[in-house]
């Protein structure tokens, strides 16, 4: 993480949840841009101009220039992100029940 970074994990009311939510949205960039760890972690952060949306700041100049970042919660503690070169208005969370996910996990022939 950036120092920047490491200081909103410092001074987050829950750290945990602070990193995580770093994180995933580090871990959405990468896929966004299609690179995974290729993309060095050290050449670009996550500034957070509210809340809600995170703009990348990268020493590695991007095409599409301008990605953004956005943060949801999911059930259980867990949170999510979603990266794309455009700013990001609607997020929508779609949770099934088990049984669906057994379901389809069956019909892949997935353990």
């Amino acid at each position: 993480f950036s120092p920047a970074e490491k200081e909103k994990i410092d001074n987050a009311h829950n750290p945990q949840h602070a990193f995580f939510e770093l994180w995933t949205a580090k871990e959405a960039f990468m896929k966004g841009v299609g690179s995974g760890f290729q993309f060095p972690l050290h050449h670009y952060f996550i500034d957070y101009e509210d809340d809600e949306f995170g703009k990348i700041i990268s020493t590695i100049p991007l095409y599409p220039p301008d990605w953004k970042i956005r943060n949801f919660d999911l059930p259980q503690d867990c949170v999510g992100a979603v990266s794309t070169p455009t700013n990001v208005s609607n997020v929508r969370c779609f949770i099934f029940a088990d049984h669906l996910i057994n379901q389809i996990a069956a019909s892949w022939n997935l353990p």
